[in-house]
């Protein structure tokens, strides 16, 4: 029983699952779209885990390069690594989205990464967001430590490269200060 509740708790915290479907000999799975119904979606893509690969799991060149990277970035010290994001600024009288490339996110230190979500959740510092988003009852630090509290409490699954999505929707808070606002953290198998 308890086992079935940890489950059911699992899919809310991960993307609906839609089945799979083959194309080119490959199997993909089909997943729900977090962003489909956002205006302005910011996402920042997060990796969890100080380990991010496993050589039991019979890929050992992958492994090994999984552990080297895991190593020169925030995963082997702090449990995570911002992998990429993306965010709206402003940019003259209107709006664009700005991403972060990838080698700006390996080059993120443990003390530059509190900067980078910074910058994540306030739109590029345009926005007074960070309470609502960060910080908030319901915001992703919330959210992520429930997620968490989750995998602490259960002993189910073994999650190697998985990833915590950061949502959320910009364009309440350009438009109307904050009202609307509803950050999300969904995880999914990296």
């Amino acid at each position: 029983m308890a086992e079935a509740a940890l489950l059911a708790e699992l899919a809310g915290l991960v993307p609906a699952f839609w089945g799979s479907l083959e194309a080119a000999g490959l199997r993909y799975l089909r997943l729900q779209d977090l962003t489909a119904e956002l205006v302005r979606p910011c996402v920042a893509d997060v990796k969890l885990g100080r380990r991010t690969a496993d050589e039991r799991l019979g890929d050992a060149a992958r492994a090994a390069k999984c552990a080297s990277k895991d190593a020169a970035t925030t995963s082997a010290a702090l449990g995570i690594r911002l992998a990429g994001m993306q965010h709206w600024a402003p940019s003259g009288e209107a709006w664009a989205v700005v991403r972060a490339e990838r080698r700006w996110c390996a080059e993120l230190t443990p003390a530059s990464l509190r900067a980078a979500l910074r910058v994540f959740s306030t739109c590029g510092g345009a926005l007074d967001t960070d309470t609502h988003v960060l910080r908030g009852a319901d915001g992703l630090l919330a959210q992520l430590r429930a997620l968490g509290d989750w995998f602490s409490r259960q002993t189910l699954l073994h999650f190697f490269g998985a990833s915590a999505l950061l949502l959320f929707d910009a364009a309440p808070v350009m438009q109307e200060g904050g009202c609307g606002l509803r950050p999300c953290v969904k995880v999914r198998r990296g």
